[in-house]
């Protein structure tokens, strides 16, 4: 079921009027990636104990957390998996892809709830339909034991990719929606800005970015930069952006 989130006082929040009026009995699931992508930010505790009080003994909620690894927020990187808070009707999962940065190495994992009928059946799904191939198997105990190595040079990129928008965009009409975790980050230009004229001024000029629209975020003229950008390739985006 597609919902709605709101930015609100420099936060994102969750639409809870929204998630309440897409409700229908044909609703199996709700799914919360977290953090969010391309947002980068995190469900609020506020919002998620309410998730999970409104979605229980009703449909089954489902976590997405694949870059919880990449946290901006604290060298301390607290927990905030939603297992913290856990639910009876909470199914968890995350993989490889971005964890170890394999994307090519198809292997994810699901953290089930106790519920034995329920892992009867995954255990079937996983038998019949989704089986990993045996190398993946073998090597993925020392992909996990290294997912510090991978994820190095993805953190320093990030990192440096957000400080040089924060100090590109300081005297610009443009503002950075600083994420709390992920490889994204938000833009919002000014209010006269036409967001697709832009983004079709900057492909003729060679620069690829995302719209807004793309993610149907809820701000006007707001446009969606990968931090793995290089940093030279992202200053002159920027430029073209904030000149254009």
């Amino acid at each position: 079921m597609p919902y709605r989130l709101l930015f609100a006082a420099g936060e994102w929040v969750l639409d809870r009027d929204h998630v309440s009026s897409v409700y229908s009995n044909r609703t199996r699931a709700l799914v919360v990636v977290h953090p969010n992508n391309p947002t980068g930010h995190y469900l609020t505790t506020s919002d998620w104990l309410w998730l999970r009080e409104w979605t229980a003994g009703r449909i089954w909620l489902l976590g997405d957390e694949v870059f919880a690894d990449y946290d901006w927020t604290t060298s301390a990187r607290p927990n905030r998996s939603c297992l913290r808070l856990p639910a009876p009707n909470l199914i968890l999962m995350s993989g490889l892809s971005k964890i170890c940065a394999l994307p090519q190495m198809k292997l994810g994992w699901i953290v089930l709830p106790p519920n034995d009928r329920l892992a009867q059946d995954f255990d079937w799904i996983a038998d019949t339909y989704l089986s990993v191939s045996g190398p993946i198997q073998h090597c993925t105990p020392a992909w996990i034991g290294a997912r510090h190595h991978f994820q190095a040079p993805i953190r320093a990129r990030c990192l440096q990719s957000l400080q040089l928008l924060a100090g590109q965009l300081r005297h610009s009409p443009w503002t950075l929606l600083k994420p709390e975790a992920g490889w994204m980050a938000i833009l919002q230009g000014p209010a006269q800005e036409n967001e697709e004229r832009l983004v079709l001024q900057l492909i003729a000029n060679g620069i690829s970015v995302h719209p807004g629209f793309f993610y149907d975020l809820p701000l006007p003229n707001s446009l969606v930069v990968s931090l793995l950008t290089p940093a030279d390739p992202l200053r002159q985006g920027l430029q073209a952006i904030i000149f254009s």
